[in-house]
């Protein structure tokens, strides 16, 4: 009975060993809330010992598309359990030390982040390899490059174009794959973008437009006075005509 104790003993101590074995003293302790490079820049970021003892490693998304790293014990037992669970999309784990640094989603979406205020290269083509992750994940994340001027040029990420997009902008394309804003910006496009027309605002259809009545303050035709003819039918005579008439009718009854 004895003995077999004793090999009891020294199974148990064998599966905790072997189970701790799985397991990391160190991981990458983060949160991009506090750090902006604890998203995607990790490579300089130290992996530090875990408070409560070895432990898995995670990385975590949250409703916000924020990052966070840390030691799996240190969450709680409802994010320890969706973490650790394979359905689990936005979070993430890992048993060595320093294993934590991957990018969470693997899918997030590459742009070319520049402006050509603090970088007069911005203007120029880029490569997409050389494209880097959206800091901060969203489904909708586009690509953008705006032309504001030819000195002011910028290339960025962004979930929402309309806030970037604005009437102060000459220019605003916009696309969704990985690097796809690399085109380079020469003064000649910046020139042909300035010197566009602006386009006329549009005319209402005869169809859909309502008729209008033009009111004219004179007619449009001027009648012709009429004169009246005298009853026994006689010619119309001017009143200047008689007065005449009447003149030498005085002057011949003097002679």
């Amino acid at each position: 009975m004895i003995v077999g104790f004793l090999l009891l003993l020294a199974t148990v101590g064998t599966l905790s060993v072997s189970s701790r074995a799985d397991e990391a003293a160190f991981c990458v302790q983060c949160d991009q809330k506090n750090l902006e490079k604890c998203s995607v820049n990790t490579a300089t970021l130290p992996a530090t010992a875990c408070s409560k003892g070895v432990s898995k490693c995670f990385t975590k998304l949250d409703d916000y598309g924020l990052t966070s790293r840390g030691c799996l014990n240190d969450l709680t037992i409802a994010d320890q359990m969706l973490c650790d669970s394979e359905y689990s999309e936005n979070c993430v784990v890992c048993n060595e030390n320093g294993c934590n640094r991957d990018i969470l989603p693997d899918t997030r979406l590459k742009c070319h982040e520049c402006i050509s205020t603090r970088d007069p290269s911005c203007a120029y083509g880029k490569s997409p390899r050389t494209a880097t992750y959206c800091a901060t994940h969203d489904p909708d994340n586009v690509c953008l490059t705006l032309i504001k001027s030819e000195n002011h040029i910028q290339r960025l990420c962004s979930r929402i174009p309309a806030a970037h997009c604005t009437s102060n902008v000459i220019s605003c394309s916009k696309c969704i794959t990985n690097g796809c804003n690399s085109e380079a910006v020469s003064v000649t496009h910046l020139k042909q973008l300035e010197q566009c027309p602006s386009i006329p605002p549009p005319q209402p259809s005869p169809e859909t437009s309502t008729p209008t009545t033009t009111t004219s303050a004179r007619p449009s035709v001027v009648p012709t006075p009429t004169t009246s003819k005298p009853a026994n039918g006689a010619a119309n005579i001017l009143p200047g005509s008689l007065m005449a008439i009447s003149l030498i009718a005085v002057f011949h009854a003097v002679h």
